[in-house]
């Protein structure tokens, strides 16, 4: 019988992750039928060791090294199904989430997405660094509109896939970039959906996530991702960083707040933490738009 969703598994390192994420989407509560395609570099003998491990699923192994959205490309290419499911290697899938998703494409969605949850949600600094990138998506989010999704929880129909022009190779929010364009051209059809909810490893070492913040930020800048004319203006002096620090931080209380109440004590006690990351989400900010500012000016 055909397959009628592929999951697409993009993977370069995270082999111990990605044993616990095959783990989960082989064991989904669901009648679809669906495959699992893992796409990563041959070379990664510990993850190709892992992806054997379970026979279901399908090696895409390249010979070379691949980002993030070149390896989900390859993926969609290779994907057998209509609709196509996008999933972190470091991530933890809801036993229903294939169900979830495949609904959501059956009712005429082009592209979905879900709630991002801890699977730490104890460790301080993987939770916080899911905290920073991830605070528009908690479960307690209405299903509804959304602008964007990150790529390690989306679903799309495979025709609006390649209408979209598939993921740029980018190193980094190449996903948020990619659902912004869908949102923009289908926006009631790019769907946040509560239910599809996976847990998310988080980066656990210091310099890991710290690193993580400034280039989410240098990404936003440079690539001009959500700039209001307001944080243009600001960004044009450096000394005025501490109004994007407490832009910043405002928007992710607010988050918390408005979909998240039940966590504001975790949160309370992530602050050192979140302070942190700010900060070097700020400082890569500006160094963004002064890329950004010599590009145009080349």
């Amino acid at each position: 019988m055909a397959v009628e969703l592929s999951i697409i598994v993009p993977c370069r390192g995270h082999a111990a992750e990605l044993e616990v994420c095959l783990a989960s989407l082989i064991s989904q509560n669901t009648s679809v039928r669906y495959e699992v395609l893992v796409v990563y570099c041959r070379q990664e003998l510990d993850v190709d060791a892992v992806v054997r491990k379970f026979p279901s699923v399908s090696p895409v192994a390249s010979e070379i090294f691949l980002l993030a959205g070149e390896a989900r490309n390859e993926g969609a290419r290779r994907a057998q199904a209509d609709y196509l499911a996008f999933i972190d290697a470091d991530c933890w899938v809801d036993p229903n989430w294939v169900t979830f998703a495949f609904e959501a494409m059956q009712a005429g969605v082009l592209l979905c997405g879900g709630a991002i949850l801890d699977l730490h949600p104890w460790d301080w600094v993987a939770s916080t660094d899911n905290r920073l990138q991830f605070a528009d998506f908690p479960p307690g989010r209405p299903y509804g509109m959304t602008a964007y999704m990150p790529g390690g929880n989306v679903a799309v129909r495979k025709d609006a896939f390649f209408a979209l022009g598939s993921f740029s190779n980018h190193p980094v929010a190449q996903d948020v970039v990619f659902t912004m364009t869908a949102a923009q051209r289908w926006p009631e059809k790019t769907i946040f959906n509560p239910k599809m909810q996976v847990r998310h490893f988080g980066r656990s070492a210091w310099k890991d996530f710290l690193s993580h913040q400034r280039a989410f930020g240098f990404t936003r800048a440079a690539q001009q991702i959500q700039i209001s004319r307001t944080m243009a203006w600001i960004s044009r002096y450096r000394w005025l960083g501490w109004l994007i620090f407490l832009r910043r931080l405002a928007y992710i209380t607010l988050r918390v707040l408005q979909w998240n109440l039940r966590d504001l004590p975790r949160y309370l006690l992530q602050i050192p933490f979140i302070l942190a990351g700010l900060w070097f989400w700020v400082t890569g900010f500006y160094d963004g738009m002064q890329e950004r500012k010599q590009e145009i000016e080349r």
